[in-house]
């Protein structure tokens, strides 16, 4: 839970395009604002980026996973916000862990939550 929302509601790609929305951006693709160079893109990739450095660090912290896979449609764009999210990692872990996590794009793209909520569902 960050600022009283729940992480998914901030963070995801659902969330990240309302982020947009409320900022009077309307981009068909938002993955578009996290290409763009524009002020006010940019102003909602950092917020969303400084919320989502927040719940990946509370991950880490009680897992210590090597590796944080990100599926969707945002997972496709994770060159563009690889580096800014590292960046902020380094305000909740030490360096050493932020060294050695890994941020991939998941191999099965959009189906990522289908695959493993199947997944989940045979166990």
């Amino acid at each position: 839970i960050i600022k009283g929302e729940l992480f998914e509601s901030l963070c995801s790609g659902n969330a990240f395009k309302n982020r947009l929305l409320s900022a009077g951006i309307d981009e068909e693709y938002p993955s578009i604002a996290l290409m763009s160079q524009k002020e006010n893109y940019k102003k909602v990739v950092n917020e969303w980026l400084d919320d989502l450095a927040i719940g990946i660090g509370d991950i880490v912290k009680v897992i210590n996973p090597s590796m944080i896979v990100f599926g969707g449609g945002l997972g496709s764009y994770i060159e563009y916000f690889r580096e800014g999210l590292l960046e902020r990692l380094h305000n909740y872990l030490p360096t050493d862990i932020v060294n050695d996590l890994k941020l991939v794009e998941s191999h099965y793209k959009d189906d990522s939550a289908l695959i493993g909520g199947s997944y989940a569902s045979k166990k």
